[in-house]
């Protein structure tokens, strides 16, 4: 489906590219990977896998952290890139998905922000982390030991920035009631397996969703 440009965030002119199918089964707000390595809204993953999930009825929000693609304002570390994804989430409940689950999911960088912003984020459904890079040291995921929702950590087995045996150790300390996948033959950037894995991140929101469908 159509997705809609969209600008948004009082303090900066956040871009983003926003779609709501319906019937809608819940809304994810995906968050890109790293701004200075070329990460922005539009990367393969975020762009393909919402276009997916669009399909099959999901709406989402993908949108450009500050500095990045087609925001203004300056990287941040990842600090103030955990206020730009509450603006984000803040924006996708304004436009019609406030009653809908709500679930996060972000990319290697991504990931990173939506971890570190959860305690400041209300009714969520879940959150995703594909190929949270373990391996940055400057990058620190802390340990949630009392979250109530589902968690997914998915990364591929080739992943030079998580490697495979560090993913499989630190992925299950993260939450309780995290789901770890590890994908045969895949690097960090999933070129030419988009479409796998937006397949299994959809089945992971299937299942996960509290609402229900055929």
């Amino acid at each position: 489906m159509a997705e809609q440009a969209i600008r948004f965030a009082a303090n900066l002119r956040l871009a983003g590219k926003w779609a709501m199918p319906d019937p809608c089964r819940g809304v994810i707000v995906f968050s890109h990977p790293h701004p200075l390595y070329g990460g922005n809204k539009d990367n393969n993953v975020v762009r393909l896998g919402c276009h997916a999930l669009n399909a099959l009825g999901w709406a989402t929000l993908r949108y450009d952290f500050r500095g990045a693609g087609q925001s203004t304002g300056e990287h941040d570390g990842g600090v103030g890139e955990q206020d730009d994804l509450l603006q984000a989430i803040l924006e996708a409940r304004q436009r019609g998905a406030a009653a809908l689950p709500l679930f996060l999911v972000g990319y290697s960088f991504g990931s990173y922000v939506t971890w570190a912003a959860l305690d400041r984020v209300e009714n969520v459904a879940g959150v995703a982390l594909i190929s949270p890079p373990f391996g940055f040291a400057e990058i620190a995921y802390a340990p949630r030991p009392t979250l109530t929702f589902p968690v997914l950590a998915i990364a591929g087995e080739r992943d030079d920035f998580c490697p495979a045996t560090m993913f499989r150790d630190a992925a299950p300390k993260l939450a309780p009631q995290i789901a770890v996948e590890v994908v045969p033959g895949v690097d960090h950037f999933w070129m030419g397996r988009e479409k796998e894995l937006a397949g299994k991140l959809g089945e992971w929101l299937r299942e996960k969703s509290p609402i229900q469908t055929a």
